[in-house]
């Protein structure tokens, strides 16, 4: 079968009532309700009819990071960006629990919720994304507005236009050279030309140049875009401290701010940590290729929280989409039997960042290009995939 393909899951004796279940079925629990959860979530019933129980755990709605940085910019509402994967899996036959994960016995087979319950498991996936580490910047925790979790992105924004109604000019620094600062920066000065507020925004990068894991010509085109929109881009200048209303950077500079974002550090979040196994060098689960945990073959992790041992990932979604199929057939597998599946990560990738104001940049292998098209295509990709999971 080729790779990406879903595939019936072994076929067991099916419960014959939902109570039934709760009382015989081998339980799976998946933490976090990212991409891939999405997708297994969307085909709980192929688990269900092989007499699994599946239940996802999450506090929140699903936040699509494809579409947050448009929401930021006022492209997009809050309502296109999410969805509501308790209803989705409810839908399918699985359970869904508002709650936390908090910890993970691998000993007692158990995790830990933050409302103080505990729910066993016979196998268990973690997707629960990235987060942003202000630890590193002294300061930061009390003064800087992190990227992550996406649904941060739609708080900024409203904080952002109640400042703008204000009528003063709003500074606004945004650390981060990467994609995501890119993307944040653009987006936020987007949104104050939409709302016809002053503006004052700079975007600082420890690196010598923009989009640094990407071809220079990709890093050229988008510096020139954000400073034709008269973004204030400070390279080779990282920021080491975050101060009231200032931030000290490495050269020396202070520049002001009314809002700092941070866009840098991302780790995966510190419920990983307590899983009790290996982790890679990005600080997130160490997986094999059929996506199972390096020490223990129940413990599953996908998305920006997993590290591939062999092959070191970006952290795109892209990546947990493609890994959605093979982690739905591989959790029936290792609980029914089955053979387990691998999988490959693609050499190139299709990558479109949103720069606000109607453009894109599409990168593509060493390929970029910049413009409308870009962009439109990227929001047709991206209501695509929602589309696929808002139609319960």
């Amino acid at each position: 079968m080729p790779q990406g393909t879903a595939m019936k899951v072994p076929m067991r004796a099916v419960a014959g009532t939902v109570g039934a279940m709760e009382r015989t079925a081998r339980r799976v629990v998946l933490v976090g309700a990212g991409h891939a959860h999405l997708y297994v979530a969307a085909h709980a019933r192929e688990l269900v009819a092989a007499g699994l129980e599946v239940t996802l755990v999450d506090p929140d709605r699903f936040w699509y990071s494809g579409l947050a940085t448009g929401m930021l910019g006022g492209s997009y509402d809050a309502a296109d960006d999410q969805v509501d994967a308790g209803r989705l899996i409810e839908s399918r036959g699985g359970r869904f629990l508002r709650d936390r994960v908090v910890g993970l016995d691998r000993d007692r087979r158990a995790v830990t919720l933050e409302s103080g319950g505990r729910l066993d498991f016979d196998a268990v996936s973690l997707n629960v994304g990235s987060e942003v580490s202000l630890a590193h910047v002294p300061g930061a925790e009390a003064y800087a507005w992190p990227v992550k979790p996406t649904s941060n992105l739609w708080r900024l924004r409203r904080t952002l236009e109640e400042r703008f109604q204000e009528g003063a000019t709003l500074r606004v620094v945004v650390a981060g050279g990467g994609a995501s600062g890119c993307e944040v920066a653009a987006n936020i000065e987007a949104l104050a030309r939409r709302r016809g507020a002053r503006l004052e925004l700079a975007l600082i990068s420890r690196s010598d140049r923009l989009l640094r894991r990407h071809p220079e010509r990709a890093s050229r085109q988008v510096t020139a875009e954000l400073r034709r929109r008269r973004i204030m881009v400070s390279l080779g200048c990282a920021v080491d401290e975050a101060t009231p209303g200032r931030v000290i950077c490495s050269d020396g500079r202070r520049p002001e701010f009314d809002l700092l974002v941070v866009a840098t550090g991302l780790q995966a979040p510190r419920v990983i940590a307590s899983a009790g196994v290996s982790l890679g060098e990005k600080r997130g689960v160490l997986i094999g290729a059929t996506l199972q945990s390096v020490d223990d073959p129940r413990v599953f992790a996908v998305g920006d929280c997993a590290d591939l041992r062999g092959h070191p990932l970006e952290r795109f979604g892209v990546f947990a989409v493609r890994q959605s199929p093979i982690l739905l057939h591989n959790l029936g597998a290792v609980l029914n039997g089955g053979t387990l599946q691998e999988f490959r990560p693609q050499r190139r990738w299709l990558s479109i960042l949103n720069l606000g104001a109607g453009r894109g940049l599409a990168l593509w292998g060493r390929w970029s290009w910049r413009g409308r098209i870009a962009l439109l295509l990227k929001d047709r990709i991206d209501r695509r995939f929602l589309a696929r999971y808002k139609a319960t």
